[in-house]
């Protein structure tokens, strides 16, 4: 029998707790939303926990993990706890973001490394992120941001593409700017100082670095697109701005480094047409150079240390100081005196050490008391069979002048190479 006064109870279920990481999940993407809306730019992972309400740094981690911002945000770098955080569906943009790779280079280079390669900068990146990035910045150099400069690096025998943060200057780089800046100079100034001689070019830069530093100069951006060396891996050879080939190939130094590079002993006649195939001439140079080197013959613009002579109808190149019987005229009128390269050598290796030190640098001698301690040898054969001991590589010449200038002495005594008055002899 039933008790009528007995109720019968039934358990009622309290209400389930909302998930409150599900709940930070759904409001991760609610405030992403809301900045898509609204910004252009994307969010950090502090600046998120900012703008969403009771979200802490843990909280947002477990949500990122779970529906639906698992399957719809991301954090651009899981390593980084000051992240941007985004929707997936914005990879491809973000990877093309200045803001990104600049923030990439700044935590990257330094002034120990001012140059890193872009797949080292992209490391901490999540890897779809990473891929588009490392595709994405070397095929685009043109648009990168002011302040980075696009670099190839050798790894072995690998090219990386690879960034340089112009926060930490390269020496080689400053020094390519300087290199251009300054032929810009000297052809705005005339002819008569272009084009640059490359030992000239680098003194006017008042540079001082090695020479290491120097041929990196060379291979570096502006000067690798924006100039030309005339003749490849010839510390003596003329430079010239891109467009000015015809100008170059008209150089008479550039004659005298490609005969010198083919004669020897047993060939000291040289066809024009042998002379302009010689190795090393550069390649926008060379079409023009055979033509230069005649049309000079014909105006007497030929250095004045070289000789030229028609063998059939083919221009031929000597130096004369190859000529057995060489006759130089004396200051007397009327005699003559015979005169052998190798005295020359002699006598100026001599006087050359008499003087070393005078000046207080070592292993230089200035004209100014060269020329009278050779004075039996006329002025002519002096330049001349100086600039072959010059091309032989036993000495160099030099340009600097100091804080005043020349004295008229010293203008005097200079040798006048490309234009330029070359004061101090240096020996290697």
């Amino acid at each position: 029998m039933v008790d009528v006064t007995q109720t019968t109870m039934k358990k009622t279920r309290s209400p389930k707790r909302p998930d409150p990481v599900s709940l930070a999940s759904n409001s991760i993407v609610e405030t992403l939303q809301a900045r898509k809306l609204t910004s252009s730019g994307w969010l950090t992972l502090s600046q998120l926990i900012e703008q969403t309400p009771g979200l802490t740094f843990e909280v947002a981690q477990a949500a990122l993990r779970k529906a639906p911002a698992k399957q719809q945000a991301m954090l651009a770098s899981k390593s980084d706890s000051n992240s941007l955080v985004l929707f997936k569906a914005e990879l491809e943009p973000l990877s093309q973001d200045f803001g990104l790779l600049k923030s990439l280079v700044e935590k990257g280079c330094s002034a120990e490394v001012p140059v890193k390669a872009l797949a080292e900068l992209t490391q901490s990146l999540d890897k779809p992120l990473k891929k588009l990035v490392d595709n994405y910045w070397p095929t685009h150099t043109q648009q990168l941001p002011a302040g980075l400069l696009p670099v190839i690096v050798i790894s072995g025998r690998k090219k990386l593409f690879a960034i340089h943060d112009e926060r930490f200057p390269l020496p080689e780089v400053e020094l390519s700017r300087k290199l251009v800046d300054e032929l810009k100079r000297l052809k705005a100034a005339g002819k008569h100082s272009y084009p640059a001689g490359l030992p000239a070019l680098l003194e006017s830069t008042g540079s001082t670095t090695t020479q290491a530093i120097r041929e990196k100069a060379i291979r570096s951006e502006p000067f690798s697109s924006q100039a030309i060396v005339s003749f490849e891996g010839d510390p003596e050879a003329d430079v010239a701005l891109v467009g000015d080939e015809v100008i170059l190939a008209g150089s008479p130094n550039l004659l005298s480094i490609a005969f010198e590079k083919l004669r020897t002993d047993s060939s000291q006649v040289l066809a024009v047409d042998k002379i302009v195939k010689c190795k090393g001439i550069h390649s926008a140079v060379r079409p023009y150079f055979q033509s230069s080197i005649e049309r000079n013959i014909s105006e007497n613009r030929i250095p004045s240390d070289l000789g030229a002579l028609k063998i059939g109808r083919k221009w031929s190149i000597f130096r004369l100081s190859d000529v057995v019987g060489n006759v130089a005229v004396n200051a007397t009128p009327g005699t003559q005196a015979v005169f052998d390269a190798a005295d020359f050598v002699s006598d100026f290796d001599s006087a050359f050490s008499s003087l070393d030190g005078k000046l207080g640098l070592p292993r230089y001698a200035s004209l100014v008391d060269l020329r009278p301690a050779l004075n039996k040898y006329p002025r002519e054969i002096f330049d001349r069979e100086l600039l072959t001991l010059r091309r032989s590589g036993r000495y160099s010449l030099s340009l600097v002048e100091g804080r005043f200038g020349l004295t008229d002495e010293e203008r005097s005594a200079c040798l006048v190479v490309d234009h330029v008055p070359h004061l101090l002899v240096h020996r290697k």
